[in-house]
């Protein structure tokens, strides 16, 4: 379960909510200020970062923000950028879960890699900033597209 500090009147509770940027990211969520403190797992309108070698997972990110969503907070600090309201989250998940149904769509006409990031155009998703050498949407398509395939073929 979560750390639990008493800083003077505020109570902070710290865990790890689960994959997503990377496998080790922690937040902390003052309760009285119903503020959450998410670091990097958060960023405010930008592509998601998910790092390959720290553990990142970029199907497994939709749950983790289900579950701060379900948090009481008002207010967000993203790791970058000013503070956030839920929206930013709200509109986070979106785009994870709408990038990895078109990815879907796509890999059950039988495309390659590189035709469904042709393929997956997600016009109705907001414009997120590409994060120089780290994130733009190519990457996450592909990102999205080869974890459903490893998935997929653990399945079978």
């Amino acid at each position: 379960g979560p750390l639990e500090l008493q800083l003077e009147d505020e109570i902070v509770r710290v865990w790890h909510p689960g994959k997503g940027h990377t496998d080790g990211d922690l937040v902390a969520y003052l309760v009285h200020r119903k503020l959450l403190v998410t670091g990097d797992l958060v960023t405010a309108d930008m592509e998601p970062v998910i790092d390959l070698e720290a553990g990142g997972d970029v199907l497994a990110w939709a749950a983790t923000l289900k579950g701060l969503l379900a948090l009481d907070f008002v207010t967000a600090l993203p790791g970058h950028g000013a503070p956030i309201g839920r929206d930013t989250l709200v509109r986070l998940l979106a785009y994870l879960t709408l990038v990895e149904h078109e990815v879907t769509v796509a890999q059950r006409k039988g495309l390659s890699e590189d035709d469904v990031v042709a393929a997956v155009s997600i016009e109705q998703s907001p414009a997120l900033e590409p994060v120089p050498f780290a994130a733009n949407r190519e990457k996450t398509v592909r990102l999205m597209d080869r974890a459903l395939r490893a998935r997929r073929s653990t399945k079978e």
